[in-house]
């Protein structure tokens, strides 16, 4: 079993303080039914409702209870739309603009008025001038819709302000913002609109207050990250700006989240969300000192999610946590666990890591205590650790969860270990290319263990010698692997290399994208022992003639390639018409067989061709029921 030093994690816990100065706790209640992105939300009598979105331009409007943790279907919304915003007044919801890719002007100015008394929907007076990706805000029971984007491709952008009265069902105009942007995320406190970031072909940083008194603008401290997409809330007088993306498009869907004072007119880092999202400005509400963050997007426009999140400010918060290993042995094996706690108001606390099964089955539960000792005998004041003897463990993969006075606390990132396995490298050939070029061939893992079967298992190839210029073919997917069972890749590894002697290699293992094991190799690449050529490698590229040919209804297909090449291989009728790929993929040198069935083909002629390199070659084969 592979150990780490206890002294190991605490130095990596005092380090991710630096960069995680957190004082929040994440949780997560009951997804929504639609699973939604660039939707808006609206907060009536304590109950958050969800509207519109990006798929298929969603009309659905849903209403989620906190006390019940439950979702209730309304009545749909009149316009379907997506990057819309929803105010509340007086106890009713206006959703105002929006984009809808099905109508002919794909930009929407329609203002909807949701009733939740009733469950009605009801037309009013649209905007001037149609927007979508704009920012909205209510003050004294006027909503103000700020900035905005017209089209896509975006063929307009805003900064104007438009003021709409639900009680005179009229729109007036005040003094523009500075920057035209979309994107953007607009709160008030103390009477105020705070108007922040966006996008206008670079992410915004900028933050800007609207004072109504005086119809005026001032600028205050940039927002630390620039961002789009993202979302804003206000608890006890502070704003959290949430998730969101850089850059346009996205690279990344940010987790960051960040707080700005406006008594002092600055910004704290604050814990990150479980997982990014590019929100869109009005996908949070806060209730009762906690922001909940409804669904939101990835990368792509596909990627939609029905999470919800809590955000909830808090006395005491965990900073960071780690483990002393990722496998322990199943017959009898220490976990150790520890976590930086900060707790400035010395709060009485009880502290469990709890031990979840792969199957979300609680397995154990670790009592963690506040000045723990490290292996080394350094005491921290806010580092609480502990150890549990696990004398048996059944075969599983673990993910470790915090308690803190009986309250879940979720991280942004997650601590996994396993029992199970180990896998292991059973066997391999080493296969000399050249005198620069080496792979190693039917490469084998072993799964160790006698009861769990490893899921999605991959190998990575890793050295600190410099002398290994560069591995090529690498992170090798060996699929699953029951338990006592072998797996084999034809072509493992290859890379290329300057060196004289023995190497050591390490191999990382992971399971579903989590290195658990690490396995070593040396492999010695003496002059000595490498031939120029090896005689068995192809020297010219090769199609070769299917076998059996009449076949029905299989026959094989070889080729040989003289170096590491993209290999596609189609099958075609006589028309032309692509029947079948059945290669497609980058090859290493070698010769290789691949079988076709033409069960679901009528009898006759075909034609199969392989391009590979600058190669290219096409043969006749024919097929007889």
């Amino acid at each position: 079993m592979c150990k780490t030093n206890f002294s190991t994690i605490i130095v990596l816990i005092l380090s991710l303080l630096i960069c995680n100065k957190s004082k929040a706790q994440w949780s997560q209640v009951t997804d929504m039914p639609t699973a939604r992105n660039a939707h808006a939300v609206g907060m009536v009598n304590g109950k958050i409702y969800a509207v519109g979105g990006e798929q298929a331009n969603s009309r659905t409007l849903e209403d989620y209870d906190p006390i019940t943790d439950t979702w209730t279907a309304r009545e749909d919304m009149l316009t379907a739309r997506s990057f819309l915003t929803c105010n509340v007044v007086n106890q009713k919801i206006y959703a105002i603009g929006g984009y809808n890719t099905s109508q002919s002007q794909s930009t929407v100015p329609a203002v909807e008025e949701y009733n939740p008394a009733t469950d009605t929907w009801e037309t009013k007076s649209p905007m001037p001038e149609a927007r979508w990706g704009h920012g909205t805000a209510v003050i004294d029971e006027k909503i103000y819709v700020i900035a905005g984007a017209r089209n896509w491709p975006i063929n307009r952008l805003y900064n104007d302000v438009k003021v709409y009265d639900p009680v005179l069902n009229t729109w007036t105009t005040k003094s523009s913002v500075s920057i035209k942007r979309w994107g953007v995320s607009c709160c008030v406190v103390d009477g105020k609109i705070y108007v922040i970031g966006g996008y206008n072909g670079t992410g915004i940083s900028t933050v800007e207050v609207y004072d109504p008194e005086s119809d005026s603008w001032t600028t205050k401290s940039p927002l630390p990250t620039p961002r789009w997409g993202h979302t804003t809330s206000v608890v006890n007088g502070k704003i959290y700006v949430i998730g969101g993306a850089e850059v346009y498009p996205p690279t990344e869907a940010l987790s960051l989240v960040e707080e700005y004072d406006p008594v002092t007119d600055s910004w704290t880092p604050k814990a990150p969300m479980p997982v990014g999202r590019i929100a869109h400005a009005p996908s949070s509400v806060s209730i009762d000192g906690k922001i909940y963050l409804v669904g939101g997007g990835g990368l792509e426009s596909t990627d939609v999610y029905s999470e919800v999140f809590v955000f909830k400010p808090c006395d005491f918060w965990i900073v960071s946590a780690g483990i002393s290993s990722k496998n322990i042995l199943p017959n009898g094996d220490s976990l150790k666990i520890a976590a930086q706690i900060e707790n400035p108001e010395n709060h009485q606390l009880n502290v469990f890591a709890v031990v979840n099964g792969e199957e979300n089955v609680n397995q154990d539960s670790i009592q963690l205590f506040e000045n723990g000792l490290d292996d080394v005998g350094t005491v921290s004041s806010s580092l609480w650790s502990g150890e549990k003897w696990f004398s048996s463990l059944p075969e599983d993969v673990y993910s470790i969860e915090f308690s803190l006075n009986a309250s879940r606390h979720l991280l942004p990132f997650n601590i996994h270990c396993t029992s199970a396995g180990p896998i292991i490298i059973e066997s391999y050939s080493v296969v000399n290319i050249n005198n620069t070029t080496v792979g190693l061939g039917d490469f084998t893992l072993r799964n160790n263990g006698s009861v769990k079967t490893i899921r999605n298992v991959k190998a990575k190839l890793k050295t600190e010698n410099s002398c290994v210029t560069e591995i090529y073919l690498n992170n090798t997917s060996f699929g699953d692997i029951g338990p006592g069972e072998s797996k084999t890749e034809q072509f493992g590894f290859a890379f290329y290399h300057s060196c004289s002697g023995l190497v050591e290699f390490e191999l990382e293992i992971s399971s579903n994208g989590i290195v658990y094991w690490r396995d070593s190799l040396t492999i010695d690449l003496s002059p000595t022992d490498v031939e120029n050529e090896i005689s068995n490698q192809p020297k010219d590229y090769v199609l070769e003639q299917n076998f059996p040919n009449p076949f029905n209804p299989t026959t094989s297909i070889s080729y040989s390639i003289p170096k590491q090449s993209h290999v596609n291989l189609k099958v075609f009728d006589v028309l032309g018409n692509e029947i079948a790929e059945i290669v497609n993929e980058e090859k290493p040198i070698g010769t290789f067989e691949i079988e076709f069935d033409a069960s679901n083909l009528v009898s006759g002629i075909y034609f199969y061709k392989l391009r590979a390199g600058g190669f290219v070659e096409t043969k006749k084969m024919i097929f007889l029921k």
